[in-house]
C-alpha cells in the first residue's frame, strides 16, 4: 500500500511525494514486483475494456496484440531507459545504493505514465489524457532533491530524463506495431 500512496502522493504533489520516498531505502526488486509489474499488468488487462464495452470495433486477435504492447513497451522501457541514463550519468550514480536510487526514480515515473495510460483507456475521448504525459516533466524536476543532482546539471538531467520517459514507451510502441502484423 505505501507504493500506491507513493504514487497519488506525486500525481498530487510530486515535491512531497518525492520527500515522503526518500524516506525509505526501497530495494528496486521490491518496488518492480510490487507496483511496477502489477501496473503494465494491469494497463494490459485495461485495454480489454473498450472492446468488451463495445467503445472499439476490433478483433479480440487486435486487442490481444494491442495489450501485449503496451505491456511490453513500458517493461522494455524501464531496462532501457535505466541503461541510458546511469550511461549518461555515469559519474553521478556509481555506488549501488546510487543505482538503486534512479531505478527507482524511473520505476517511480513510468508507473505514473502507466497510469496516465490507464486513465486514457478508461475515458476514451478526453484529449486532455493525450498531453498529460507531459506533466511527468515537472515530477521528474521535482525530484531532483530526491536524487541529489548537482545545480549545474540539473537542466541537462531534467531534459534528458523528461525526454526518455516520453520518447522510449512510444519508439518501442511504434517498432512493434510496425513488426508486429495487424490482421
Amino acid at each position: 500500500m505505501i507504493f500506491l500512496k507513493n504514487i497519488i502522493l506525486l500525481l498530487i504533489s510530486p515535491g512531497e511525494g518525492w520527500k515522503d520516498i526518500g524516506k525509505y531505502t526501497i530495494p528496486n526488486n521490491l518496488l518492480l514486483g510490487k507496483l511496477f509489474y502489477p501496473s503494465i499488468g494491469i494497463l494490459a488487462l485495461t485495454s480489454f475494456i473498450p472492446y468488451i464495452l463495445g467503445y472499439i470495433n476490433l478483433s479480440m486477435q487486435n486487442v490481444i496484440i494491442a495489450a501485449m504492447i503496451d505491456f511490453v513497451k513500458f517493461f522494455i522501457s524501464m531496462f532501457a531507459i535505466s541503461y541510458f541514463v546511469t550511461g549518461f550519468y555515469s559519474d553521478l550514480f556509481k555506488k549501488k545504493t546510487e543505482i538503486n536510487k534512479i531505478n527507482n526514480f524511473i520505476v517511480y515515473n513510468l508507473t505514473i505514465l502507466v497510469v496516465f495510460n490507464i486513465l486514457r483507456i478508461l475515458m476514451p475521448g478526453f484529449p486532455f489524457f493525450d498531453i498529460f504525459p507531459l506533466y511527468i516533466i515537472y515530477v521528474v524536476y521535482r525530484g531532483l532533491s530526491y536524487l541529489n543532482i548537482p545545480d549545474a546539471r540539473k537542466k541537462g538531467f531534467v531534459s534528458i530524463v523528461s525526454l526518455l520517459l516520453l520518447i522510449v514507451p512510444n519508439g518501442i510502441k511504434l517498432i512493434l506495431d510496425l513488426l508486429i502484423p495487424n490482421p
